[in-house]
C-alpha cells in the first residue's frame, strides 16, 4: 500500500477532514502540522518523516541497516546537517523526505530522481503539501480548474511537468527539493549532475551494448533486492522497449518472469502474438488480458486511483495492473525506452539543420513527409 502524508505550515482554520483520523502518526508544533502513515522522528531541532524505499546513500550505509526506519532517519538528519539541501544528489531510491527545522521554522521537501506524483504543494496561506492531490484540494477555500493545463492535455495528452489540472497545486519534480521559509519558496535541483551528454566516438559497438546491458541489469537487481520482489512481471507488447525490459529481467531474476499483454479480440491491431513469442523464447509465463467493451466501466476506478489525467492508453494498462496484482508483487515496463535507445535523437539533429530555412520551404518538407 502506498504511504501517505499531508501537512501545512501556517494557520489552517476549521480543518475537520477525515484524513487527520485515518493517518496514524501526527506531529503539531505552533503553526506546523504533519500527518503521516509512517512514523515521524525528532533529531535535535529537526522533525523528519521519510517515505518509500532507499537503495543507497553514496556510502552504502543504508544497505547495512536494511530499511530500518529509525536508523534511516538518523542518517537523513546527519546528511542534511552536514551537506544541506544537496545531500539527496548522492542518494538513490524511490523516496520522499520531509524535514522541518523547529529553530528556523523552515520546511524542506525532497523528491527522488524518478517519480513526479508523490509530492504536491500549494503556495497558499497556509503552505500545503501532500502525497495526495485531493488532500490539498479539499483544504482549499475554492479550488479552481487550471484551464491552461486542461487545454494542453486535451491538445496532446500532456501538461507542463510541474502543473496539475487544479490551479495553484503543483508537483515536486524528480531531482528537486523545495524549501518554504517566511512565506517564501525556493527550488533547487541536481539535474545537471545527473544527465551529462558527452558524445564520444567508439569502435567496439558490441562492447558498448554489453556495458549498457550490465548497467540496466544492475539497476533491476538493485530494485528487486530493495523492494523484496518475490514474483516479477513485465508489461510486454513484443516491441523494442518492453521486450528489452522483459529480456534483461529474465537474466537476473531467480524465477520466471510473468509477461502481461493487453489483447483486443476482433480488432485488426493486436500485439498478443508478438508478445507471446518473446515470452516463450525467454521462458516466461504469458498472461494475455483481453480488453472488452464492458471494461470501459473501469474508468471510474482508474480516475480514483490516478487522480490526474494520463495518456489514453492508461485504461487497458489499468486493467492489466489489476490482473497482474493477482500474480506478482513487482511490475516493470518499457517506458522511456525511446529516449534510452536514442530514437528521438535524429529528430533533434534534423531540426538543427532545417530550423533556419524559410517557413515556406519547411512547410513543403512537411507536406512531402506526409
Amino acid at each position: 500500500m502506498r504511504s501517505s502524508y499531508w501537512g501545512c505550515l501556517g494557520e489552517l482554520p476549521n480543518d475537520n477532514t477525515q484524513s487527520n483520523k485515518i493517518l496514524p502518526h501526527s506531529y503539531q508544533e505552533g503553526d506546523f502540522q504533519l500527518h503521516s502513515s509512517k512514523p515521524i522522528y525528532e533529531e535535535g531541532d529537526l522533525v523528519i518523516n521519510s517515505h518509500g524505499e532507499f537503495f543507497h546513500d553514496g556510502k552504502e550505509e543504508i544497505s547495512k541497516i536494511s530499511q530500518d526506519h529509525k536508523s534511516i532517519n538518523k542518517l537523513i538528519a546527519q546528511a542534511f546537517l552536514t551537506k544541506g539541501r544537496k545531500f539527496t544528489s548522492e542518494w538513490d531510491g524511490l523516496f520522499f523526505i520531509i524535514i522541518f527545522d523547529k529553530r528556523t521554522r523552515t520546511l524542506t521537501l525532497f523528491n527522488n530522481r524518478y517519480q513526479c506524483t508523490n509530492g504536491y504543494y500549494c503556495q497558499s496561506a497556509p503552505f500545503l503539501f501532500s502525497s495526495d492531490l485531493m488532500l490539498i484540494k479539499d483544504r482549499l477555500k475554492a479550488a479552481k480548474p487550471h484551464f491552461g493545463a486542461i487545454k494542453a492535455f486535451i491538445s496532446n495528452g500532456f501538461t507542463i511537468p510541474d502543473q496539475t489540472q487544479i490551479k495553484g497545486i503543483n508537483k515536486i519534480l524528480p531531482h528537486f527539493n523545495i524549501q518554504f521559509h517566511r512565506s517564501e519558496i525556493s527550488l533547487q535541483h541536481h539535474v545537471e549532475e545527473e544527465y551529462i551528454f558527452e558524445r564520444k566516438p567508439f569502435e567496439d559497438l558490441e562492447k558498448k551494448l554489453n556495458e549498457y546491458e550490465a548497467i540496466y541489469q544492475k539497476g533491476l537487481s538493485q530494485w528487486f533486492d530493495s523492494a523484496h520482489v518475490k514474483e516479477c512481471g513485465s508489461l510486454l507488447s513484443g516491441g523494442h522497449d518492453t521486450s528489452f525490459a522483459f529480456i534483461q529481467a529474465s537474466k537476473v531474476f531467480s524465477k520466471k518472469i510473468h509477461g502481461f499483454t493487453v489483447t483486443f479480440p476482433g480488432w485488426a491491431w493486436d500485439e498478443g502474438e508478438f508478445a507471446k513469442n518473446i515470452c516463450q523464447k525467454f521462458k516466461g509465463q504469458f498472461h494475455p488480458i483481453p480488453f472488452l467493451p464492458e471494461d470501459l466501466d473501469l474508468i471510474v476506478s482508474m480516475v480514483r486511483g490516478n487522480q490526474e489525467p494520463v495518456v489514453g492508453s492508461s485504461l487497458p494498462l489499468h486493467k492489466l495492473s489489476k490482473e497482474a496484482k493477482n500474480h506478482v508483487d513487482g511490475l516493470i515496463g518499457g517506458d522511456g525506452g525511446d529516449t534510452l535507445w536514442g530514437e528521438y535523437f535524429p529528430v533533434a539533429e534534423y531540426h538543427r539543420y532545417i530550423k533556419n530555412l524559410p517557413q515556406g520551404m519547411r512547410k513543403a518538407f512537411a507536406q512531402f513527409a506526409k
